[in-house]
């Protein structure tokens, strides 16, 4: 808003006749809405699903920036084929940082008057200038990491793969000589009212100890059959020590996980390793879940939490 502003009321060239101004503007949501995609899924990505540590993303961003510039700078100055450098420069359009200033530079150089009588807007969109390349191409990652985001964000990740040796270590313990386990199962069996969670087994391939030189994964299994009911208006504590797998359980309920073995139940309604969504359990049921974070927004009211 504040670049529109500006080039409206000093007459820049980008905001100029021929069409220059919808291009500017288009570019410049362009960037806009594919920076915001690229940088969420970074985040989801790669920084431990923290959507807050998305700011990181744009220091790696300004970097990957330097680099593709730095690329195509070298490659420009070792060869003389003007072509070879354009066709490389469409295929760097896919950082959206590229695409941006190239595209933005293209509506710049297309004249050097702000409204100049000679300029067509089919001059603008020639091929020579890339603008709406550039544009096409932030639009089209934008859309493809939304897309991918939507994914990330609503679709549980798939159970471990496991090796033929490995199948014995999803079979959740053996309760039967514990009774007040196995009376915590039979509870959870009951129904399929309140919240159920029945022999969930949980692994995960983690890296060794740090004493090991050793780089290969171990198995390690976060929960070994935990099953518990609980019905409404009941106040029920789940207890143990760090590690025991209480924060696991509680993600698996939430869909962040997906259990080698065992089934949630949730108001009438259960999903095991095998449900990709598990938005459904929750659509029509009144349970709330409140993470170890914050979750308290500034601007709302108690009322409105």
């Amino acid at each position: 808003i504040v670049s529109m502003i500006l080039g409206l009321s000093f007459k820049f060239t980008y905001m100029g006749n021929a069409g220059r101004w919808f291009w500017a503007i288009a570019i410049i949501i362009g960037y806009a809405y594919s920076m915001s995609a690229v940088g969420l899924v970074f985040a989801k990505k790669f920084i431990n699903g923290n959507y807050q540590s998305a700011k990181s993303y744009f220091l790696f961003g300004n970097l990957v920036l330097v680099l593709s510039y730095t690329i195509f700078s070298i490659i420009s100055s070792l060869t003389e084929k003007e072509k070879l450098c354009l066709y490389i420069g469409d295929f760097l359009s896919i950082i959206p940082h590229f695409a941006f200033q190239r595209g933005f530079y293209g509506v710049l150089i297309s004249s050097e008057t702000y409204n100049d009588p000679e300029l067509s807007l089919k001059e603008v969109l020639s091929w020579e200038y890339r603008v709406w390349f550039s544009c096409l191409m932030m639009y089209l990652v934008g859309s493809l990491c939304w897309c991918y985001l939507y994914k990330l964000t609503t679709v549980r990740p798939a159970p471990l793969k496991l090796k033929t040796e490995e199948q014995s270590s999803v079979h959740p313990v053996d309760v039967i000589n514990k009774p007040d386990l196995l009376e915590e199962k039979e509870r959870s069996l009951i129904d399929d009212e309140g919240i159920n969670i029945r022999d969930i087994v949980k692994l995960f391939r983690s890296p060794q100890s740090d004493g090991s030189k050793s780089k290969k994964l171990i198995l390690k299994n976060a929960n070994k059959g935990i099953s518990y009911g609980i019905r409404k208006n009941e106040i029920y504590g789940l207890l143990g020590p760090n590690g025991a797998g209480k924060t696991t359980a509680m993600n698996i309920m939430i869909g962040e996980f997906s259990p080698e073995h065992g089934e949630i139940a949730l108001a009438g309604k259960k999903a095991d390793g095998l449900c990709k969504d598990t938005r459904y359990l929750y659509s029509d049921c009144n349970v709330a879940y409140c993470p170890q974070f914050n979750t308290l927004f500034l601007k709302a009211t108690c009322e409105e939490h």
